[in-house]
């Protein structure tokens, strides 16, 4: 469902969630997800180019300088 609770850690984690973790973006390192706040930046070609953790802004100049930079 939709709106079902998922597991993002450990062994029962989702697929998306499997991926997003084990990629070395930076700048948070990769593997398991303190806090449900994370942020993921995903590009156009469905790379991932960033992680964030939780206590970043979602409009903090690192946030979006990533997004600009992206978008470019």
């Amino acid at each position: 469902s939709m709106f079902g609770k998922i597991d993002v850690n450990g062994v029962g984690r989702e697929a998306l969630y499997a991926w997003l973790t084990e990629a070395e973006a930076g700048p948070d390192a990769s593997g398991e997800i303190a806090w449900n706040f994370a942020k993921f930046l995903v590009g156009q070609d469905g790379q991932i180019l960033a992680r964030f953790g939780p206590a970043i802004e979602p409009c903090s100049k690192d946030v979006t300088t990533r997004i600009e930079q992206a978008l470019a």
